[in-house]
Order: C-alpha cells, then sequence, then structure tokens
C-alpha cells in the first residue's frame, strides 16, 4: 500500500514537472515566434496592411450588398458627387470622421475595405488595446489600421500617411447607446479637440466626414431602449452582440477640406471645422433618397461581421 501510494505521489510529481515544463518551453517559444510583432512598431509604419485581405470577398459583400454602402463627396457646387475633385491635391489628409456609433462601420467601408485609390491608402485610427491582443491585432494591422495614441499618431503622420480619426473615441460607443438622437452623439463630439490640435500642429488640410445611418446599424426603434438600459447597468455597448447589425442604408459622405495653416487659433479652426461638418448633416434626407436599398435579411449570427469589425 505504501509502495503504491509512493508511485502515485512520484508519477503525479513527474506529470506536474513535465506538464510546468511543457507549458514554460510553450510559452518561451510563443513569446519568440510572436514578440516581434509587439516589437516592429508595424502600427505606426503599417508595413504589414494585407491588400487581399482587405479585398476578402465577404468583406465587399458586406459593404456592396448587405449594406449597400455609398461613398459620396461634395463638389465645389456644394451638390453631392460620386466623384472627388480634390484627392490628389495634397499628398496627405487627417480626415474627422463622426458619429462613432457602436462601431464604424461607415468607416469601414469607405477607407478599409478594398477601397481603390487615394482612399484605399488612408489608415484608421483605433484604440491602442486593439494592438496589445494577439490576434485581434493582426486582424487590424492587416487592415492598415494606426495607432490613435498621440505619440503613435504622430509618428504615423511625420511618416507622411494620411489618417482618419474618429472624435467619439471609445467613448463614443457608450455615447451611441444612450444617445436618443443624432444631435445628443454629436454633442460628444462637439466637445472634443484632440484631433483639431493633431491638424493644427501638423498644418493638414482637415476633411469632415459624416457617416450617414450609423447609429441605426445596432440598434432600431424600440430596441433602443433596451440597448439604453443594458449600457447603462454595464457600461460597456453590450447591446450589439444582440441587436444587429440591421442592414440600414449607410453612407459616408465626404465634404470639403479645411485649410487648417490659414487659421491663428484653434477656436476658428473647430468654428469653421463644425460648420462644414453641419453642412453634411444638412444631406441626410437627400443621402436616404440616392442611397441603394439595403438587402433586407437580418443576419442574426454575427460572427463573420465581428471578423470584419
Amino acid at each position: 500500500m505504501v509502495e503504491l501510494l509512493l508511485l502515485a505521489i512520484a508519477v503525479a510529481y513527474l506529470f506536474v514537472v513535465f506538464v510546468v515544463t511543457f507549458f514554460g518551453i510553450f510559452m518561451f517559444a510563443m513569446g519568440l515566434w510572436y514578440g516581434h510583432y509587439y516589437l516592429d512598431r508595424t502600427e505606426v509604419t503599417g508595413t504589414r496592411s494585407w491588400p487581399a485581405f482587405r479585398d476578402f470577398w465577404l468583406w465587399r459583400f458586406i459593404r456592396d450588398h448587405y449594406f449597400r454602402h455609398s461613398t459620396l463627396y461634395v463638389d465645389p457646387d456644394g451638390a453631392l458627387s460620386s466623384q472627388c475633385d480634390w484627392i490628389d491635391d495634397k499628398p496627405q489628409y487627417l480626415f474627422a470622421a463622426s458619429p462613432h456609433g457602436y462601431h464604424p462601420m461607415g468607416v469601414d467601408c469607405a477607407f478599409g475595405v478594398g477601397t481603390p485609390g487615394p482612399l484605399g491608402k488612408v489608415r484608421i485610427a483605433v484604440h491602442s488595446y486593439v494592438f496589445k491582443c494577439p490576434g485581434l491585432r493582426s486582424f487590424a494591422l492587416w487592415f492598415g489600421a494606426c495607432d490613435i495614441e498621440k505619440t503613435h499618431l504622430n509618428e504615423t503622420l511625420d511618416l507622411g500617411h494620411s489618417v482618419v480619426i474618429l472624435p467619439g473615441g471609445s467613448r463614443g460607443m457608450i455615447v451611441a447607446a444612450t444617445a436618443l438622437c443624432l444631435e445628443d452623439e454629436l454633442a460628444h463630439d462637439r466637445e472634443r479637440m484632440g484631433f483639431l490640435r493633431v491638424a493644427f500642429a501638423h498644418k493638414l488640410p482637415l476633411v469632415p466626414v459624416f457617416n450617414a445611418n450609423e447609429s441605426s446599424v445596432f440598434c432600431l426603434g424600440t430596441w433602443k431602449r433596451l440597448a439604453h438600459q443594458c449600457q447603462t447597468w454595464t457600461q460597456w455597448p453590450v447591446g450589439v452582440f444582440f441587436l444587429g447589425p440591421w442592414p440600414v442604408k449607410l453612407a459616408t459622405v465626404i465634404g470639403r477640406p479645411v485649410d487648417t495653416s490659414s487659421f491663428e487659433s484653434l477656436e476658428e479652426l473647430r468654428e469653421e471645422y463644425w460648420k462644414r461638418f453641419d453642412d453634411l448633416v444638412a444631406f441626410r434626407e437627400v443621402i436616404n433618397e440616392i442611397t441603394h436599398s439595403p438587402l433586407r435579411v437580418r443576419v442574426c449570427v454575427c460572427a463573420c461581421v465581428y471578423v470584419f469589425l
């Protein structure tokens, strides 16, 4: 009996030593294999952007057939157009898109999914935590995202990349759930000054971008009140997991660039930017008339779309 007990203890000891040793070697090997991805600063340089992944058929199906997304521009006469006459005038721009919504699907469709021409080279600034998560980091880098942390963003701009920023930030996800109308969401964005300071410091043309119907992608009608309760209790946008995405009409309206070098103060730049942005919001009714109706099938299993996120 004693011998069996000692044998069991020995086997258990060897098993523990084997498991701990194997786990340690495995983690060490994974650290060597994946660690350099966190040291190569690709969230700044953008060297790991993968055009074939961005042009994957599933992402294009979601953009073209589920949301029937449209990218529209404001022409010199102040009307909407599908063609842009100024994008090649400058080598670099800073785009600022509002509202944020639960997730900026309009920005992804306009700048992230296999977009041809100059817009396809614009990098989407996302929260730093994305680049600290294995797997999620790779997806973000393949889509050409960059880190919105101040130091990294300044380095990205110094390298000559054009960047699109969402002034609402991560807090905009919470605001999207508690806001009862578009103006409530925009009120949060109007208080933000960071993107204005960045454009002013780098003397970059600042382009207003309006994400039309963004707030309706993950919440519609009576569901809005339920989502409001969820986010109020949890302070996290958990409603997205059972409230969408809905096939609403999506459009990204890109305004005329604001020449930041002609302003002497941030307050003057702020007034001019929001004046031009309000001109884009005024196109809401026109946008709903000219954009295509989306596919009228709700996707209940959102796993594929969340890969796109």
